[in-house]
């Protein structure tokens, strides 16, 4: 094998190996995006150059190694990684409207049952079923370790489930205050869990 051809060999191996560990990170990028949009969450805006970033490095590293015009991988790299960046945004709305529109038609009668205490459970839902469920419970709740349970579920719920804390906070008293303690539809015990949740989860 002569000087020429090994060069051109170690120099293949790099850009398969390039080409490989932007590929996971390509795959690590696209899932940080996907993943929360799934559930509600749409990805930041720096996700946006992100996402370009470690396309466009991708396809053109994949268009050295296939001897083809980098300039052209490039214009892939920058389409893909927008067109992915949009797709999860709108992949975020969908989701989040499919979730209010579950959140309308069992959110606020559904109280809390047994196996959705749980971490996983609560990521997959947003802030007002959180508290939605909590209010449902609070209906036939009122002995002093029920409240206190539900205040703490309430609480952890708030803390792990999708959707902005700010407008959870601005809409907390039209949503739950007004409509279920001035309207007394909760007792006055359940209405201070309810009461005291705001100046816990919104401070």
């Amino acid at each position: 094998m002569s000087a020429e051809e090994e060069v051109k060999q170690r120099a293949s191996k790099w850009l398969v190996t390039g080409v490989v560990i932007l590929a996971i990170l390509v795959i690590g990028q696209y899932a940080a995006m996907y993943l929360p949009a799934y559930v509600g969450t749409p990805p930041k805006p720096f996700s946006l150059f992100n996402s370009i970033l470690w396309s466009s490095l991708f396809f053109v590293f994949l268009w050295k190694l296939l001897r083809m015009k980098k300039l052209y991988g490039l214009v892939v790299g920058v389409a893909v990684g927008t067109a992915s960046f949009f797709g999860a945004s709108f992949m975020a709305g969908f989701s989040s409207l499919a979730i209010a529109e579950s959140t309308s038609q069992f959110g606020p009668e559904s109280e809390w049952v047994q196996a959705e205490l749980n971490e996983q459970y609560m990521k997959g839902i947003n802030k007002n079923q959180c508290m939605y469920k909590t209010v449902a419970f609070l209906k036939e709740c009122d002995s002093d370790n029920c409240l206190k349970t539900m205040a703490g579920v309430s609480g952890d719920c708030v803390f792990y489930a999708t959707g902005s804390t700010s407008d959870f906070c601005k809409s907390y008293d039209a949503n739950f205050i007004n409509a279920y303690c001035l309207s007394n539809k909760l007792s006055y015990r359940a209405c201070k869990v309810i009461e005291i949740g705001k100046t816990t989860l919104c401070k």
